[in-house]
């Protein structure tokens, strides 16, 4: 599954809202305020399309995204920013460490 630069900030972030297993209103509501809800319905439908091995490959086709130490930056702090919406639980701490961890290997 391909998808575009743009597509994927999108995408990680609906990733990142589901890490809980549980999207919340406040999570949906971030990221539909910093993307547009037609961006977030797109990603939305995407990702419950797909199973968790191919949503797992999305972001290691994107992991060239993360050269850039700038947009590094602001997608991991957006990411951080989303999780700690609802609390910063265990599966969202594994997720957050998982993403920190491979893009800091790029």
């Amino acid at each position: 599954m391909e998808i575009s630069k743009d597509q994927f900030e999108v995408f990680i972030m609906v990733y990142a809202a589901y890490a809980d297993f549980e999207e919340r209103p406040l999570e949906t509501r971030l990221i539909i305020d910093k993307f547009g809800e037609k961006r977030y319905m797109e990603a939305f439908e995407l990702y419950h399309s797909l199973k968790e091995y191919e949503r797992v490959q999305i972001i290691i086709q994107h992991l060239e995204d993360f050269r850039d130490e700038s947009k590094k930056q602001r997608i991991l702090t957006t990411v951080r920013t989303l999780l700690n919406y609802d609390g910063f639980n265990r599966f969202e701490a594994s997720f957050y460490s998982y993403l920190s961890k491979v893009t800091a290997e790029v």
